[in-house]
């Protein structure tokens, strides 16, 4: 091809893809092209590709941040800051505080002091783990005189006793009071997955001097069950706890049954209308 065909070839297919738009002039000018020159525009645009795609690599990471729960802002579709929407954290805004229905003296004899609390969870689909607690023991001249700190989890729509057992004081207690260290209070979404202790709700009492009461527990799971603690509180005709304690539930096999034996060395100091035996599992 002499050089007037070639610049009228060249002419012809800038003229045809400058009429064109988009993807149809780009197929249709290097159609035109000459195959050296096709050849050249080919790799040209391979090694401009390859630039292109090692620049994005090497500049998004730095520009873009990919947006998470734990970034200390609110982004994806978060209600707050790392909080709601798809993170496991609940908006404190969302969350309804746990409440202590009761904290109360349980004294089997002189000289010891226990407390029994039962803390509801209204919350129906977020847990808190280990939150942090104190138990006051007030005496009669309004001061405190023995705290005892701990941790409890609190599961999603719950109620959970949580029983305190000898607290040392100088005096007797009058008092209990039960405090959540607000810091500690982290509600997460959480689907109730545990194998919990089915309660066959058969608490038999008997003595009276040292009163001790029976109850037995069956596993629903294939599972076996093992080192569980269990709390029986003790209710009067009035729904005042009049006495409480703890043990193990050493092991319960699958798909099987176990008892368990409460003790007190002292009489109630009133007459049981009630009695309440919970598995504690945690979180």
């Amino acid at each position: 091809m002499n050089g007037g065909a070639a610049r009228a070839h060249t002419g012809q297919a800038s003229t045809a893809a400058a009429s064109l738009g988009g993807t149809a002039a780009f197929f249709l000018y290097t159609i035109l092209m000459s195959w050296a020159s096709r050849r050249r525009f080919i790799v040209i645009s391979i090694l401009a590709a390859i630039a292109i795609a090692l620049l994005a690599a090497i500049v998004i990471p730095i520009v873009y941040e990919t947006p998470t729960c734990s970034d200390k802002k609110r982004n994806q579709d978060e209600t707050g800051v790392d909080c709601g929407g798809s993170c496991a954290r609940v908006c404190e805004a969302e969350a309804l505080s746990p409440k202590v229905e009761f904290a109360r003296i349980v004294s089997p004899r002189a000289g010891r002091t226990d407390v029994i609390a039962y803390v509801a969870n209204p919350n129906k689909e977020a847990a808190v783990r280990s939150a942090r607690y104190t138990v006051e023991l007030y005496g009669s001249a309004g001061s405190i005189v023995a705290t005892r700190q701990g941790t409890m989890d609190l599961p999603p729509g719950a109620t959970v006793p949580v029983f305190v057992p000898g607290l040392p004081a100088d005096e007797a207690g009058t008092r209990a009071f039960f405090v959540f260290d607000p810091a500690s209070l982290v509600f997460v979404t959480y689907q109730d997955r545990r194998i919990v202790p089915r309660y066959n709700n058969d608490a038999q009492v008997m003595g009276t001097d040292g009163p001790r009461i029976m109850a037995s527990f069956s596993n629903p799971s294939a599972t076996a069950l093992r080192n569980i603690p269990v709390i029986a509180t003790v209710f009067d005709a009035d729904g005042n706890a009049i006495a409480a304690t703890q043990t193990l539930l050493a092991e319960l096999p699958p798909q099987g049954s176990a008892q368990v034996v409460f003790v007190w060395n002292a009489p109630f100091s009133a007459a049981p209308a009630r009695i309440d035996v919970v598995p504690i599992v945690p979180l």
